[in-house]
């Protein structure tokens, strides 16, 4: 359904990439996923429909049901795009628009990197995060005093130009208003809705990795997985592998690490958590009708294969990884899944695997991701600017008659009969030591003509290392995954109509 040769974030400011377009995307939704697959038989000896409808039923989610997520994190624009395109498909289909939250990765950084203005050049500086630590899942990161949260708005203000004409007010108003203690996950939680509401995507609903894991449907989904944990892995392995050949990609860990079976442990795609602990790997080992449970190399106990109840020990949580979490969430939950670029690549793996294990492909997902510039100072300078400088200053050390006049006419007039030496010695194939005489002696009049001209060489030396600094600035200013609060309401509004147009051209047929 998507075409990979598409799979570019937009070049241009206020562009957008929807993938596959309206047409394509309203026909999948028409028709969400193949019979096969929701007639898959669990270890439960209930369905795939069976779970996905109750699961459906119980968060109150009227269908379709369009779905989109990302980690807890201050994202940027490019996010926002998925879950405007999100809301917008269930307005055009009357159905339900989803957020869920994967606070149970941990954080990339633990700075929020704003671009800050001096004059006509860009820098980023950093400003802190109350709370974050790289070592643990958001979820579980401790809540911090309201006034740190205070302190960090009044830092991002200090180096940011127009604090109050960006959504930042907004979602300081938001995150503050959560209370005398704010969590992370709370306060990333609050600023996305908070952006939402200010561009007017009433009625998103959302939900947390750690809700949809704690269901029957994704207990379930798991104890069919690790009760045929071996050749689970050996089909994910093999999907990997494909991916892999089919896209010249030379990275063994790459779009996701493979899974490894080690003294009969074999391991799967989920996350083991401990609250306050980092997270660690889960392994299980299938014995008769029993599943023994691995953290790591460290035995967490055993239970019955056939039970149906929360198979860890009491503390212990289990969450799923990338590709484990998107194969859920499209055969349990959504009708369509809106990922963004990084997603819809890896997800061809996910088909892949899951067609190999159940036997059948998960509903449709689509990618959505737009480019959204702060209006930052900007040279224009590209890499072709810089190039064209360092070539120019290399063709004069090389060839410095080319670029002055005042060479001295016998060193031209030297350099001249040297080069048609050369050329006619390489003709002849002469010995190579008559070659190298010749050669020496070009580079000397090359250099006598470049210290006839000394002031030149340094101009150009010194044009290359501007034009360098110039596109080091401009890229900082050009930069797309700066966090979306930095821009006003009147962008992320634009953005939002760009998407509505995008999208306006549907079959007639699908509207509602």
């Amino acid at each position: 359904m998507i075409d990979r040769n598409r799979l570019r974030a937009p070049s241009d400011d206020g562009a957008v990439l929807i993938e596959p377009p309206a047409p394509r995307l309203f026909e999948a939704l028409a028709n969400p996923g193949s019979a096969s697959a929701f007639s898959i038989r669990l270890c439960d000896d209930q369905t795939v429909e069976h779970h996905r409808s109750t699961l459906r039923s119980a968060l109150g989610l009227r269908s379709p049901v369009i779905v989109t997520g990302h980690q807890a994190e201050f994202f940027h624009a490019g996010i926002i795009a998925k879950s405007i395109a999100t809301w917008e498909l269930a307005q055009r289909t009357e159905g339900t628009a989803l957020f869920v939250t994967v606070a149970s990765d941990t954080p990339k950084s633990v700075q929020l990197v704003v671009p800050r203005v001096d004059g006509d050049a860009v820098a980023r500086t950093g400003v802190a995060i109350p709370g974050l630590i790289t070592s643990l899942p958001v979820e579980h990161l401790s809540t911090q005093p309201r006034r740190s949260w205070v302190q960090f708005f009044e830092d991002v203000r200090s180096v940011t130009d127009d604090y109050d004409a960006t959504l930042m007010p907004v979602i300081e108003n938001a995150v503050l208003a959560i209370g005398d203690e704010i969590s992370p996950l709370d306060a990333m939680v609050a600023t996305r809705r908070a952006a939402e509401a200010a561009i007017g995507l009433t009625g998103m609903r959302d939900i947390s990795v750690g809700t949809l894991s704690a269901t029957p449907a994704f207990i379930a989904y798991f104890r069919t997985i690790a009760c045929d944990a071996l050749r689970f892995a050996t089909c994910y392995n093999d999907a990997q592998a494909e991916y892999r050949a089919r896209n010249n990609v030379r990275n063994r860990q790459r779009p996701v690490p493979l899974l490894n079976v080690i003294d009969g442990r074999v391991e799967l795609p989920f996350w083991l958590e401990w609250p306050g602990a980092a997270r660690r790997r889960l392994y299980v080992s299938p014995t008769g009708t029993q599943l023994t449970i691995f953290a790591d190399r460290e035995e967490l106990g055993t239970v019955c294969e056939t039970a149906v109840s929360n198979p860890l020990p009491n503390g212990w949580l289990i969450r799923p990884r990338a590709l484990a979490l998107s194969s859920f969430i499209r055969l349990f939950l959504a009708d369509m899944f809106i990922h963004g670029i990084g997603g819809a690549k890896y997800d061809e793996m996910t088909d892949a695997f899951l067609e190999r294990f159940f036997g059948a492909a998960p509903p449709s997902l689509a990618c959505v991701t737009a480019t959204k510039r702060l209006p930052l100072p900007d040279n224009g300078t590209t890499p072709e600017t810089l190039y064209a400088a360092r070539h120019t200053a290399r063709d004069h050390y090389w060839n410095p008659q080319r670029r002055v006049a005042d060479v001295p006419d016998d060193l031209r007039d030297e350099k001249a009969r040297l080069i048609k030496e050369s050329e006619a010695l390489r003709a002849q194939q002469a010995d190579s030591s008559a070659r190298r005489r010749t050669f020496a002696a070009l580079r000397a009049v090359t250099e006598m003509m470049r210290k006839a001209t000394p002031g030149y060489e340094t101009q150009l030396e010194e044009q290359v290392t501007q034009v360098a600094s110039q596109l080091e600035r401009d890229r900082i200013a050009r930069n797309r995954e700066y966090f979306f609060g930095l821009h006003s309401t009147g962008a992320l509004m634009a953005l939002r109509r760009q998407i509505e147009t995008q999208l306006a051209h549907q079959p007639a047929e699908h509207m509602p």
